[in-house]
């Protein structure tokens, strides 16, 4: 196997992006559920609607057979789950005969065991960690194919909060109003490409609701000094004013540009619920912070803010934003946004580059922290589309 040195070595002239670290973004994304499970009823059939273009990622070529027909009827529409491995151990083993190597390096980075059903969120933050410090990188196939991997294998669980909020919350699935707080809450659990999502979005970015408790809008939002905050802070966080998440920083990072340029938060006490960031003293006279999940969880972020067009097309994404836009990524197209980023600067004359043929963008973000061009050599926006994801652009 490959010491660290060696793997860093493998890999030091090749492109460094960190969206493959977006991962982290939404590791513990989501609403707040009870523990108590009761049996819903979720059925596998011939759905209305053609899914199979989504979780067909070729990096999850050769890791088992995906389940993508699993639905729960909700106002007598079947909506899909997100995507499954068939077989979790199946998977597991199918992975370590694959990328050994990179496993090897995490396993010995961190003492671990060899990967299971039991640690591979351990693993998953180790990979993160090694790309942070750049030992890993994300242009390596077999890193490609790990975050791959993970993204599918979390969704059982993104499955079964779906059916503790339906259970817990006594919701009848016949009449679920989509403009109530059951049905926006969950309407951010499904995956964003369900009917019932779809339906909340489009509401959500209706000019009747901006001003409402779906969504942040501010007619005075100040783009200029929105991308004046963006560049200075992308590789300078700002630590005096918010919190800071190491590895996990892309939506919180996404958010202090709105709240920063004008836009008005919506605070409660329940984290689930407004966009808002808190700060306080414990007793030792130190500062903290809260946040809702609407603040720091790319997912949550970019459904609350609202996602108003996507495309799996780096040229046709890339022709649809405009220098103040949020963007999102979903990077294996299972159904939840990933990351997030702010576009500060385009260039309006498409060309071709290394990888595609599009019109240049300037990304400020976090996690890793830059301020480049999708063309340059420390971003990768544009290797989406190579590897299945698909684009948004949010909040308009």
């Amino acid at each position: 196997m490959y010491g660290l040195n060696t793997v860093k070595g493998l890999n030091v002239f090749m492109k460094r992006s960190i969206l493959w670290m977006s991962a982290i973004c939404t590791l513990f994304s989501g609403i707040a559920y009870t523990s108590q499970i009761t049996a819903l009823e979720v059925k596998s059939e011939n759905l209305t609607m053609n899914y199979s273009d989504y979780c067909n990622s070729s990096l999850l070529d050769g890791l088992g057979n995906i389940v993508r027909d699993s639905t729960i009827n909700i106002n007598g529409i079947e909506n899909p789950l997100y995507c499954t491995f068939d077989n979790k151990d199946d998977a597991i083993q199918k992975l370590q005969e694959r990328i050994p190597t990179i496993l090897s390096v995490i396993a010995n980075a961190y003492k671990l065991e060899s990967i299971s059903d039991q640690n591979w969120e351990e693993y998953r933050v180790g990979m993160q960690e090694l790309l942070q410090d750049d030992i890993l990188f994300e242009s390596d196939e077999e890193f490609k194919i790990l975050s791959a991997f993970f993204d599918i294998y979390e969704n059982d669980e993104k499955n079964k909060k779906i059916q503790e909020y339906i259970n817990s919350n006594s919701l009848k699935l016949r009449s679920v109003n989509m403009n109530s707080n059951s049905g926006v809450e969950l309407s951010v659990l499904l995956p964003y490409y369900a009917p019932f999502a779809k339906n909340v979005q489009e509401n959500i970015l209706n000019q009747s609701l901006r001003n409402s408790k779906l969504s942040t809008y501010a007619t005075d939002f100040n783009i200029n000094l929105a991308i004046s905050y963006a560049s200075r802070r992308a590789i300078a966080p700002n630590t005096t004013d918010y919190a800071y998440f190491k590895n996990a920083d892309c939506a919180n990072f996404a958010s202090q540009i709105l709240d920063y340029c004008g836009v008005k938060q919506e605070i409660y006490d329940n984290k689930n619920l407004g966009w808002w960031h808190k700060t306080g003293k414990n007793l030792l006279g130190q500062t903290t912070h809260s946040h809702s999940l609407s603040w720091t969880m790319a997912d949550t972020f970019s459904r609350y803010m609202g996602v108003g067009y996507t495309s799996r097309s780096i040229y046709e994404f890339s022709k649809n934003i405009e220098p103040g836009d949020f963007i999102a990524l979903d990077q294996e197209g299972d159904g939840d946004w990933d990351h997030v980023g702010f576009v500060t600067e385009k260039n309006y004359n498409a060309m071709d580059y290394d990888n595609g043929y599009y019109f240049d963008f300037k990304v400020a973000q976090h996690s890793k922290d830059y301020h480049d061009w999708a063309s340059s050599s420390i971003n990768g926006w544009e290797l989406v589309e190579q590897d299945g994801g698909r684009y948004a652009r949010v909040r308009r």
